[in-house]
């Protein structure tokens, strides 16, 4: 899946944005984690900014309702 492009968002960019994760029960039975990536929106070629730590599936579908969470994104030196 793919957020909307921030233009000019800095270091502080924020995505207040929903996705529905569909069809997931195998992975989750499987111990499945989501990893979230940040790129860069080039013309040429999308450079990677960082990523988030992998987060249990099992952990995000335990709460019924919608989960929020602030997460920080990691360089490739941490």
């Amino acid at each position: 899946m793919k957020t909307t492009t921030k233009d000019d968002a800095g270091k502080n960019a924020q995505w207040n944005e929903t996705f529905t994760l569909d069809n997931i029960q195998r992975e989750i039975s499987n111990g499945g984690s989501l990893r979230l990536e940040a790129l860069d929106d080039d013309t040429m070629s999308d450079d990677w900014l960082g990523a988030t730590q992998p987060i249990s599936l099992s952990e995000l579908t335990r709460s019924s309702g919608d989960n929020f969470r602030t997460l920080e994104l990691l360089s490739k030196s941490g």
